[in-house]
């Protein structure tokens, strides 16, 4: 029978063992599979010999954390699940241990458990966290917020990353933001929202770069915004769009003064020359293409003259 659960567990590629321990607090391997041994470096023998023999493999820094989590557990029984490093012959390795408890009458707990190695995915993970890490910092030394978010055929979208710049244009925090894309959106003003709604839905349909401004609602101030991303397909039909936004409140606000003072008098704040002429240029191009004809009324107000000059 032993042979037959060797034979099945060499087929798989993570350790097998069952720990049993004692309401004294003896601990014994009843079992252990060869890629466990080999997991750990060491011998089927030598662990069924000695239980220790798993345990002083846990590098230094993770010791207590493993002792305490394995106290708790075996104190109110319930499944074990541990990620951590191992010391083996100098090398670190990171393994995933997990478990669920099988009590006996007589107090004995059978604890039949896994080891996996996830070494070369947590090597992977920690490149990845580097590697955010350096495209915070950098992101963080530029005027605007980056993103790239993921849309599938099914219309559905999800924020990959989020600059600590752009959480910082939209008010909203970067875990938010990743945990709820829509949390950005509900904030454009409600009079731009169905253009950006049209744009944002034909984008993503036609597969084509975005660009809008638009106005959103943060901490009660009205915000302009500039929104742009490039679309990535992926195999699998979805989408990754690279993504940049940038405030120009103060560029519109530049822009809005002086639309001010070119075409409406700075005293009065009416309407000048200037505007006049405009809007009776657009009048008069809408008349000849529409066939319909513009009028045009002069008022003229005694002494009006004196009056404006004093």
């Amino acid at each position: 029978s032993k042979q037959m659960y060797d034979n099945l567990a060499a087929k798989i590629p993570v350790g097998i063992y069952i720990l049993r321990t004692t309401p004294e607090g003896i601990f014994t391997l009843d079992y252990a599979s060869p890629r466990f041994a080999e997991i750990l470096n060491t011998s089927v023998r030598n662990l069924l010999a000695d239980v220790r023999a798993m345990f002083q493999k846990i590098h230094p820094d993770d010791v207590d954390g493993f002792a305490q989590l394995n106290q708790d557990v075996i104190q109110q029984p319930r499944p074990f699940n541990w990620k951590g490093r191992v010391l083996i012959e100098g090398v670190v390795k990171w393994i995933h241990i997990e478990s669920s408890p099988e009590p006996h009458e007589d107090g004995v707990v059978l604890w039949q458990g896994l080891v996996t190695d996830i070494t070369d995915s947590k090597q992977a993970e920690l490149a990845l966290l580097k590697s955010k890490q350096m495209y915070d910092t950098l992101a963080a030394r530029i005027p605007v917020g980056i993103y790239v978010l993921h849309s599938t055929p099914e219309g559905k979208f999800t924020l990959d990353y989020v600059s600590p710049r752009m959480a910082e244009i939209v008010k909203i925090s970067v875990k938010e933001l990743l945990a709820d894309a829509q949390a950005m959106f509900r904030k454009i003003h409600p009079d731009d929202l169905d253009g950006f709604v049209k744009l944002n839905q034909d984008g993503i349909h036609l597969r084509r770069p975005f660009d809008w401004t638009g106005r959103f609602q943060l901490d009660g101030a009205i915000k302009w915004l500039h929104l742009e991303s490039s679309p990535e397909p992926q195999e699998d039909g979805d989408v990754l769009w690279h993504g940049l936004i940038t405030d120009i409140t103060a560029t519109r606000q530049l822009q809005e003064e002086v639309r001010q003072l070119a075409f409406y008098d700075p005293l009065t704040k009416l309407s000048n020359r200037r505007l006049l002429n405009d809007r009776l240029s657009q009048s008069i191009s809408a008349g000849k293409r529409n066939g319909l004809y513009s009028a045009l009324i002069f008022l003229d107000l005694d002494n009006f003259k004196p009056l404006n000059d004093a």
